[in-house]
């Protein structure tokens, strides 16, 4: 079983944090704007570095990564980049999040539809951890369930921030604004 742990004092509004992420972990990191939510994901995937403390994987410091696919941490920001051509992915992943039919399609895409491909193409590549911002956000209410269903046959540790707490998560609040 892998362990992320992320101790330290981020940058504002921020502050002190605690947070530890296992295999097979589903962490949802709620609170409103300004509270957060995508520092601690940014500081969770490498992308910032925390004022004091650091990220520990498996006990041993852990660098941030260096943008491979290979990373231990997949990271979606929010909002996702646009993407010009669907990405090539595994067809049970694009099936499952219903993306089968935009593959190899030239964009531009909905926001909507170039998020779950941003999901598709993260899911696939066998991260143990992700750190997904937002990634719920754009979607309406079938996708949002088609795709927390997909993160539920993963093994990998989670951290997804969301404005509203999720069913069945463990739901961790941000010490900022409410």
């Amino acid at each position: 079983m892998a362990e992320l742990q992320l101790v330290g004092r981020g940058p504002s509004p921020l502050g002190a944090y605690s947070l530890k992420i296992t295999s097979g972990d589903r962490v949802c990191v709620t609170g409103g704007p300004g509270s957060g939510r995508t520092t601690l994901c940014r500081l969770l995937a490498g992308v910032l570095s925390p004022d004091a403390g650091g990220l520990t994987l498996d006990g041993v410091p852990y660098p941030p990564p260096d943008g491979r696919a290979t990373a231990p941490v997949g990271y979606l920001p929010f909002p996702a980049p646009p993407l010009g051509r669907a990405p090539n992915i595994e067809a049970d992943t694009a099936r499952l999040l219903g993306v089968e039919k935009l593959i190899g399609r030239e964009g531009p895409f909905s926001t909507g539809e170039n998020q779950l491909l941003h999901l598709a193409r993260i899911l696939g590549r066998g991260h143990a951890f992700l750190a997904l911002d937002q990634a719920l956000a754009p979607l309406g209410t079938a996708d949002a369930e088609r795709v927390l269903e997909a993160l539920k046959k993963t093994d990998c540790g989670i951290l997804l921030t969301s404005a509203e707490p999720l069913a069945g998560w463990r739901n961790e609040p941000t010490g900022g604004r409410p």
